[in-house]
């Protein structure tokens, strides 16, 4: 596809993921006042506060579950020329597993705020055939969503060895709900960006892995 019928696509499947946030997020809060689940602000909580703030980490597995149980988050997974897209519910050992990594090897050691690490509890991720789409051209597109950031995934100066190309949005509603991700892949990338995920800075479960986790879990939910 071309750069403008790329970034077209782009921005519908945004517009789809924040009509489907809106509506997961206010039933998500209805289900978590009912149930009494915390409430707590994720961007001044960091992940060190975590081990003394039990009620908190339970919100975090309890959002995974309910997550695993909404039907409307499965129309994220679809084909069509030049793109396809798919999803998933991150797994419940993989988000323990990146608290461990963030709290005790990461050089912030747990200081680093909540909604900068569990901002992909739920993603999709969208491989284009498009060559040499830019962020700064998807930023540019978006730059009227109030609730979407941007992020430039590409290698940085002095970090060549991260072979992982990508753009990446996170929606967000306040600081009290939880973030959801959209990554865009190049197709030309893919084989690269797996691989990265594999080894390098992706050491969870690979997305692969909870999507068909995701799958299962919906089907016998039914």
């Amino acid at each position: 596809m071309d750069e403008r019928t790329t970034l077209n696509e782009i921005c519908k499947l945004v517009d789809d993921i924040l009509d489907t946030y809106s509506t997961i997020t206010d039933k998500w809060c209805e289900y978590r006042e009912k149930e009494g689940i915390a409430r707590f602000n994720q961007k001044s909580t960091k992940i060190s506060d975590l081990s003394d703030k039990q009620k908190s980490m339970n919100a975090i597995i309890r959002y995974v579950s309910f997550l695993n149980s909404v039907q409307e988050i499965r129309q994220f997974d679809y084909r069509k020329e030049g793109f396809v897209v798919n999803s998933r519910v991150k797994n419940i050992n993989s988000v323990q597993e990146k608290y461990d990594d963030y709290l005790s090897y990461r050089p912030e050691k747990g200081k680093i705020q909540v909604n900068k690490c569990f901002n992909d509890l739920f993603g999709v991720r969208a491989i284009i055939d498009c060559d040499n789409l830019s962020t700064d051209n998807v930023r540019d597109a978006l730059k009227d969503y109030a609730n979407v950031e941007v992020h430039d995934k590409s290698p940085s100066k002095g970090k060549e060895c991260i072979k992982y190309t990508a753009t990446h949005l996170y929606f967000k509603e306040n600081n009290y709900e939880f973030r959801w991700e959209l990554q865009i892949w190049e197709s030309k990338n893919e084989r690269a960006n797996q691989e990265s995920h594999k080894t390098h800075r992706y050491k969870y479960r690979d997305w692969e892995s909870e999507a068909m986790d995701c799958d299962k879990t919906l089907y016998y939910s039914k």
